[in-house]
């Protein structure tokens, strides 16, 4: 079998979704790959990805031996794919309390070593930033939500100053900034000193408000203004101006025909019960118990609700 077929074999047992055996497997035909000198950057990135899905508390470890063990012990040089599925692998380790740190450290790499070198090939791109920003949603650092819209800001930069246009920030980017706020633990995020902090408030408003202006060529989704109405919900309630905004961003969402059952479910626990019942049509609430019926909603509502599971797409 040459290298073709092996990496075939390694994508398979990646996508098996039998957990970590699968990355073990995937791991031992690199090996046999190794030895014969048939390993390439897409053997090592598809071992990579099998650590990535294989629910392996450790993975992001698992996974950042064998960057070291390629870019130390063999010829084969890491590409923008490579350093990405490591850090997606980060986000997901979960016995690991510093995973966004490992990850954004990670990113902070690949940006050295493509200004050191000048090699295209791992300059970051949106999807490394944005698996950053992931990440940092995903963690329980005290500061997520400042070092994600702080990378988000940064991507804006490279983009519109032309240092890096493959930063340009996508509407999951957007997505995952708002998703550190909804999960964050405050609603002002301080610093080290707790002399400053960012109020997240602040942060959620100004995307929704970006998101939404006429000049802008992202539209949100139906996951953006759930997002916006959960951090409403966990983070402003009981904020004077909030119910204002809860209803602001649904009926916009309305608008838009987003309404999915998460953005009504996050409307319920955001509103008021007044509100709530005020903004859900007579047709799809049930009086006796507050539920909602998202399939008697007005179509005009949903017609634009795609609830397909969001994937990075990334190039070889």
């Amino acid at each position: 079998p040459n290298d073709i077929s092996y990496n075939t074999v390694i994508t398979a047992w990646a996508k098996s979704g039998t957990g970590p055996e699968s990355a073990r497997r995937a791991e031992e035909i690199l090996q046999i790959m190794k030895d014969k000198n048939l390993a390439d950057v897409i053997s090592y990135n598809a071992v990579m990805h099998a650590w990535a899905r294989s629910g392996d508390p450790n993975a992001g470890e698992r996974a950042e031996t064998l960057l070291r063990t390629m870019t130390d012990k063999s010829n084969v040089q890491p590409n923008a794919r490579t350093y990405t599925t490591l850090i997606d692998a980060w986000s997901r380790s979960t016995a690991d309390d510093s995973r966004a740190r490992r990850a954004h450290a990670l990113l902070n790499e690949m940006e050295d070593l493509w200004k050191s070198t000048g090699n295209e090939r791992v300059k970051p791109n949106c999807i490394s930033y944005s698996a950053v920003i992931h990440a940092y949603a995903l963690s329980k650092e005290h500061r997520k939500a400042t070092m994600a819209c702080e990378l988000l800001r940064r991507m804006v930069q490279l983009y519109t100053s032309g240092e890096n246009v493959d930063a340009k920030p996508s509407l999951v980017t957007y997505n995952s900034v708002l998703n550190a706020c909804a999960t964050s633990t405050r609603a002002v995020e301080r610093d080290e000193d707790g002399e400053s902090g960012v109020n997240l408030k602040h942060i959620v408003r100004s995307i929704y408000k970006e998101l939404t202006s006429p000049s802008q060529n992202l539209r949100p989704d139906h996951f953006t203004y759930g997002t916006i109405l959960k951090a409403c919900a966990n983070l402003f309630c009981g904020e004077p101006d909030n119910p204002k905004f809860v209803q602001e961003v649904f009926e916009r969402c309305c608008d838009d025909g987003q309404v999915s059952f998460g953005v009504c479910y996050q409307l319920r626990q955001a509103a008021t019960s007044e509100l709530y019942r005020s903004l859900i049509p007579e047709e799809a609430y049930n009086a006796e118990n507050g539920h909602f019926s998202i399939k008697d909603m007005p179509k005009e509502w949903t017609r634009n609700v795609r609830e397909q599971r969001r994937r990075y797409r990334q190039r070889k």
